[in-house]
């Protein structure tokens, strides 16, 4: 069974918390099963622990399900969830290195999230990247979204501008795999 760190669970929430506001945050953990509901509300989810992939899923099909959004807002999560992550240390780094570089050393992290999956920088250069998931057991569109997201705000961090993201394969629904191309100025 595929499993998601509780990081990822509280970052999506403190992103929709920014983006849409402290109602927003409270009508989705309303909104969830009972039992995933509880482990949020009472702060019993821990940042380091492994939780279900299912629970993730259900936890961003509720996003988009209370806020009426979708594909936007998802992607939206994705960048904020990462430009979090990134201040502090990945801040530094970030002045120092191009995007291309920051990309492909990022994507090593994949793995501190997800107990499932690989990630690889198949080509990266100045002003495009190309990266390919594979093995990603339990992925939805909604979690695809999320990653493309994320793409977005980690080539930012590095300094790309017009970031432009196109999934050339995979990424949909049942999709174990994503192909995706990044070109920025």
């Amino acid at each position: 069974m595929a499993r998601v760190r509780g990081h990822a669970f509280l970052s999506v929430l403190a992103s929709l918390t920014a983006l849409r506001g402290e109602s927003a945050s409270n009508a989705v953990i309303a909104s969830l099963p009972p039992m995933l509901e509880a482990s949020l509300r009472t702060g019993h989810m821990r940042a380091e622990d492994w939780y279900p992939i299912e629970r993730y899923r259900e936890l961003l099909a509720a996003v988009v399900d209370v806020t009426g959004e979708g594909t936007d807002l998802l992607r939206s999560i994705g960048s904020e969830c990462s430009r979090t992550d990134l201040s502090g240390m990945y801040k530094f780094f970030g002045r120092l290195l191009r995007p291309q570089t920051l990309f492909s050393g990022s994507m090593r992290l994949f793995k501190s999230y997800y107990d499932t999956g690989e990630v690889w920088v198949v080509a990266a250069s100045e002003g495009a990247a190309h990266a390919l998931w594979k093995e990603c057991h339990g992925f939805d569109e909604n979690m695809w979204l999320e990653v493309v997201g994320s793409c977005a705000a980690i080539l930012e961090a590095g300094g790309a501008r017009n970031v432009e993201l196109r999934v050339v394969n995979g990424g949909k629904r049942q999709d174990s795999y994503m192909e995706l191309k990044a070109t920025w100025s």
